[in-house]
């Protein structure tokens, strides 16, 4: 959960720089806010356990 959250902010932050040098449509700033939002519903619980300390490492068994 943990890649998935660091690799989808990365992925943001290029994608709004691109949006800035106006190689990509403005348009697809609206799809990211979208999708963060439904990454970030589907991921609660694990960011949740993320900051408690609570989070499986990865490896470790149920």
């Amino acid at each position: 959960s943990l890649g998935v959250l660091v690799m989808f902010s990365l992925v943001t932050l290029w994608t709004l720089v691109l949006i800035a040098q106006g190689v990509v449509a403005p348009i697809y700033t609206l799809y990211f806010v979208v999708i963060a939002g439904l990454i970030f519903i589907r991921f609660r619980e694990n960011i949740d356990r993320l900051l408690r300390g609570t989070e499986r490492k990865l490896g470790e068994r149920t």
